[in-house]
This record gives structure tokens, C-alpha cells and sequence, in this order.
């Protein structure tokens, strides 16, 4: 039930942002939205960019290959610093056992559990 209010609450966001962008009006403190032809790779690249959460992309192996400028807002950390590290060092100690296990679920192919 509360995973089903999140989707929705999120899906709502993403609907909002995908108007707000539509119409081409500039959000303040982000960067204005990039215009070319390729539309579905814009739109990701878009969300991705200004998505107010922090959102990463990791190799197979578990090595961090980007990250949202939310990472920086949030954290303070530079991205530049933690791209080619391991995802790892992002979670709380006692977080890291939980996270690779769910990191080796996902590379398995079973859908993530969400705990609330």
C-alpha cells in the first residue's frame, strides 16, 4: 500500500516535470533543458539532471559511472571524485550489506524489495 502511494506520488512528479518541460519553462536553480532530436535520450538525460533526488548509474562490476547534480546539492561531495569508485562507499557501514545484496539481486534479474 505505502509502495503503491510512492509509485504514484513519484509517477505524478515525473508527469509534472515531463509538462513542465513541454513547455519549455526553465526551472530556477537548474540548468536550463537541452533541446535536440533526439527526444528519448533528451528527456532521460533531462530527469536525470534535475530530478531533485540523488540518482547513479553503476558498471556491472559495482563502479560508480555517473551521477545526478543532486549528488552534489545533497552531499556536498563532488561527483568528479566518486566516479570510478564503488558504489559502496556511498551507504552507511551498516548499510553495506543490505545494499550489495540487493545490488546482487538486481544483477540476477529479480526486482528490488523496497523497505518504508
Amino acid at each position: 500500500m505505502i509502495e503503491d502511494i510512492e509509485r504514484d506520488k513519484i509517477i505524478h512528479e515525473l508527469r509534472e516535470l515531463k509538462d513542465t518541460l513541454n513547455e519549455g519553462e526553465d526551472l530556477p536553480g537548474y540548468p536550463p533543458p537541452r533541446r535536440n532530436t533526439n527526444q528519448e535520450g533528451n528527456v532521460y538525460e533531462e530527469l536525470f539532471n534535475l530530478i531533485s533526488d540523488v540518482v547513479y548509474t553503476v558498471a556491472l562490476d559495482g563502479t560508480i559511472t555517473s551521477l545526478n547534480p543532486a549528488f552534489e546539492r545533497i552531499t556536498g561531495w563532488k561527483t568528479s571524485e566518486w566516479i570510478g569508485k564503488n558504489f559502496k562507499g556511498l551507504f552507511h557501514p551498516d548499510d553495506v550489506k543490505g545494499a550489495s545484496g540487493t545490488f546482487r539481486n538486481i544483477l540476477k534479474g529479480k526486482k528490488p524489495e523496497i523497505n518504508r
